[in-house]
């Protein structure tokens, strides 16, 4: 299954990090931001940046030690890609093959 990873950020600090099914993972992420931190503490995914509590987020991107964090390829992300396209060469084969 995949998951998705959100920053409670507040003022523009990682507060913390947590992993959420993606099936209401923003909208739990955002009730449980406000519930710890208050109403101006929010939610943003960040599964493919490394980062932890502490580092900044400001106008939309990651800082660690004032340099900007880069997105990484996320290994889940290709397993799953990976995975899609099995399953429609599967179905191609099976179409080609007369099932």
């Amino acid at each position: 299954m995949y998951w998705e990873v959100y920053a409670y950020i507040l003022d523009g600090i990682v507060k913390d990090i947590a992993v959420y099914d993606p099936k209401n993972g923003y909208t739990m992420a955002n009730m449980i931001a406000h519930n710890l931190y208050g109403p101006n503490a929010f939610a943003v995914e960040c599964a493919s940046y490394p980062i932890e509590p502490g580092d900044k987020y400001i106008d939309g991107k990651f800082f660690h030690d004032e340099l900007e964090v880069k997105s990484v390829d996320r290994v889940g992300d290709k397993i799953y890609e990976v995975e899609q396209g099995i399953g429609e060469l599967g179905q191609l084969i099976g179409e080609l093959l007369g099932g």
